[in-house]
C-alpha cells in the first residue's frame, strides 16, 4: 500500500520543493514559501486542554511542543504556524495559558464538529497528522507557587514519558536573552 510509504506523504513533497527552492534562492519570494508552508498545515482544531498526563489525547501521532517563559509568544507562534488569528488564546497579560493545549493538525475533516457536538464524523486523519502542544509559560506567570509546581511536575513527566513527543521548541525572549529559568528548562529537555 503506497499510502503507508512515508515518501509519498504530502508533507514530504512540500519538503522536497522547499529543498529545491533553497538550492536556487535568488528568485524565491516570501509568498511562495508561505504557500508551501501552508500546504503542510491544512486543517487545525483545538482538541483539549490537559492538566495532567491522563488528560492528554491518545498518543496516536507525533507531537510538537512549544515551551518558554510566560508572554514569550508561544500562542502567537501557534496561531502564525496554523495561519489562524485566534486558534490559541493570546494576551498581553502573562500566564493566560494554564494547561497543555492540544491542537490537532491535518486530522479528519469536520473533527471540530465531533469534538464540540459529539457527532460521529466519518473519515480518518491524514498520514501526516500531528499535534501542536502549547505549554503554560514559566517565570512571570502570576499564579500561586503550588500551581507553578504542578505545571513543572507535569512538564517533567510529559517530557520524559510522552512517547509521541517528536520535537520541543523552546522560545526565548530576544529582548532579555536566556534567563536562569530558561537554563533550567534547557537542562530538563
Amino acid at each position: 500500500n503506497s499510502s503507508e510509504d512515508p515518501s509519498t506523504w504530502p508533507c514530504n513533497i512540500v519538503y522536497s520543493v522547499l529543498d529545491a527552492m533553497i538550492s536556487f534562492p535568488p528568485e524565491n519570494r516570501d509568498v511562495t514559501f508561505e504557500a508551501l508552508c501552508n500546504a503542510l498545515v491544512r486543517r487545525t482544531v483545538f482538541v483539549t486542554g490537559a492538566v495532567d498526563m491522563k488528560g492528554c489525547p491518545e498518543a496516536d501521532r507525533g507531537e510538537v511542543a512549544f515551551i518558554g517563559r510566560s508572554n514569550v509568544g508561544k500562542s502567537s507562534l501557534v496561531n502564525m504556524l496554523t495561519n489562524r488569528k485566534s486558534l490559541a488564546f493570546t494576551s498581553k497579560t502573562p500566564g493566560k495559558t494554564q494547561q497543555f493545549n492540544y491542537f490537532a493538525v491535518n486530522d479528519k475533516p469536520d473533527l471540530e464538529r465531533q469534538i464540540r457536538f459529539g457527532d460521529e464524523v466519518p473519515g480518518t486523519k491524514d498520514l501526516d497528522a500531528f499535534y501542536i502542544v502549547d505549554l503554560p509559560g514559566f517565570g512571570f506567570a502570576k499564579v500561586p507557587q503550588k500551581q507553578r509546581q504542578q505545571w513543572s511536575d507535569f512538564m517533567d513527566e510529559y517530557l520524559q514519558y510522552r512517547a509521541t513527543l517528536r520535537v520541543v521548541f523552546h522560545l526565548i525572549d530576544a529582548r532579555h536573552g536566556p534567563t536562569e529559568e530558561d537554563g533550567k528548562t534547557m537542562q530538563r529537555v
